[in-house]
């Protein structure tokens, strides 16, 4: 039975074999030697061994979790939790199971087996038991119970014993996605943290796998989420944290995932303070965002954090002023006007003008062809509040700055408008005071009215 199992295992190696094997009935000798050969380490060793090798195939997984080899998988597992060769294949026969069956995910996120993998990274400190044990966490964290049933099991623990001790790229990446997808799930995160060890963790994966789009995308993924939920005041993000997350956006302005959560990240910063807005900015980050939103014109979501980061950088004079230098007051205008649809972008867009158009007048010009678009949206989205309140500061700034901006807002019936939205927004007082600012100022323009931006 040994040799014959061997025999297939063998042939499992070569993954143009899968198809023939699972066919012609290996998966259950297979798990037939499982089941009559439990006690014999050597019969179920390479039993386990080519079940894993064969479940990197789609159809022959299928076939195994259908056959009931879950369950089995489990209780060799802790019958042989000493031998670690054995349990890093049985770990690995597990993930490749898991990774697109919400069946064998059931079965495997259990409390058993959640104890089955502590116990397996308490006793090896071998590299492929740690890797397999971080990557089982990252698929097993799919739902927010789930997730929280992995967190009271000491998951954290798993996941950062498997990183401190190995450096190496699939023990890092598989860390970095299960800290994702955990942060994903749980809506109170905090308990991932462990006082910033987690954090460093992450960190110094980026700094060691610069190249790595996944590493890098799935650290500003659970960054982001972490800061994003987190209910510390504190930021959780060190400084050398957003120093990797700029220099990751620089070295992968092709990844529109990476860069969406990257500007998530660093917009929950910069609304903090000056102090994080200035270390923010210094590390490249004003570079990196403008040229993110340049290379990613149609991804909104990305774009509105990108302006969101913007928005909060340009409430401080010198910075706005970078912004400006760094063509951003025509890039966010080129955003706006090409995701006319995207009342969040709109709304930053128009506030981030604002904000740069008020400290730096001499901008309004460059700003003027996003009137249109701000006009049409004020038009169609009449029960956006928000969006009404920006939109109407924006045109009540650029009106008073630049002529030719009034001549354009009141050729495209900007006063028409802002009466439809004093009318449709009567008891908002937000909106109605930028509504009767912007309107005052274009019904009579020598009017300057100096409590444009007071409150």
């Amino acid at each position: 039975v040994e040799a014959a199992i061997g025999t297939i295992g063998n042939l499992s190696y070569l993954e143009k074999k899968h198809l023939d094997l699972t066919d012609s009935g290996a998966i259950g000798m297979l798990l037939d030697g499982l089941h009559y050969f439990g006690d014999d380490y050597e019969v179920s060793f390479e039993a386990i061994a080519a079940i894993a090798n064969l479940s990197v195939s789609p159809y022959a997984r299928d076939s195994m979790v259908k056959s009931g080899a879950v369950p089995m998988i489990i209780a060799a597992l802790r019958s042989f939790v000493d031998f670690p060769e054995y349990v890093a294949e049985g770990l690995r026969a597990l993930v490749c199971m898991a990774i697109d069956s919400e069946e064998a995910k059931e079965m495997t996120a259990t409390n058993e087996m959640i104890g089955v993998i502590a116990e397996a990274s308490s006793k090896h400190d071998i590299l492929t038991v740690q890797e397999m044990c971080a990557a089982l966490i990252s698929t097993l964290s799919f739902s927010q119970s789930h997730c929280k049933l992995l967190l009271d099991c000491g998951a954290v623990d798993i996941i950062l014993c498997a990183m401190d001790s190995f450096s190496e790229i699939n023990v890092q990446d598989a860390g970095c996605s299960a800290f994702r997808n955990l942060s994903c799930h749980l809506q109170e995160p905090d308990k991932l943290l462990k006082q910033g060890i987690s954090e460093r963790c992450i960190v110094n994966a980026m700094q060691a796998h610069q190249n790595s789009v996944s590493i890098q995308a799935n650290a500003c993924c659970a960054l982001w989420h972490l800061s994003f939920k987190s209910q510390r005041r504190d930021p959780i993000v060190s400084p050398d944290g957003v120093a990797c997350i700029v220099k990751a956006m620089q070295s992968h302005m092709e990844s529109s995932d990476l860069l969406d959560w990257a500007c998530g990240v660093l917009w929950e910063l910069v609304g903090d303070s000056i102090e994080i807005k200035k270390d923010v900015v210094a590390n490249g980050a004003i570079d990196a965002v403008t040229c993110a939103m340049v290379m990613n014109p149609n991804s909104p979501s990305m774009l509105e954090k990108a302006c969101g980061i913007l928005s909060c950088v340009t409430s401080e004079g010198p910075l706005a002023e970078a912004v400006a230098n760094a063509q951003g007051v025509s890039i966010v205008t080129e955003a706006m006007r090409n995701n006319a649809t995207s009342l969040p972008l709109l709304g930053m867009g128009c506030l981030t003008l604002r904000n740069i158009a008020f400290l730096l007048p001499d901008v309004t010009q460059e700003a003027s062809p996003v009137i249109s678009t701000v006009i049409n949206a004020m038009q169609d989205y009449t029960d956006a509040i928000g969006f009404q309140a920006e939109a109407c500061n924006l045109l009540w700034i650029l009106a008073s700055e630049d002529e030719n901006c009034q001549s354009k807002i009141l050729a495209l019936d900007g006063l028409s408008v802002l009466m439809k939205c004093l009318e449709h927004n009567s008891n908002n007082s937000e909106v109605q005071k930028a509504a009767l600012g912007a309107f005052s100022q274009l019904a009579s323009p020598s009017n300057q009215d100096d409590d444009m931006f007071s409150g």
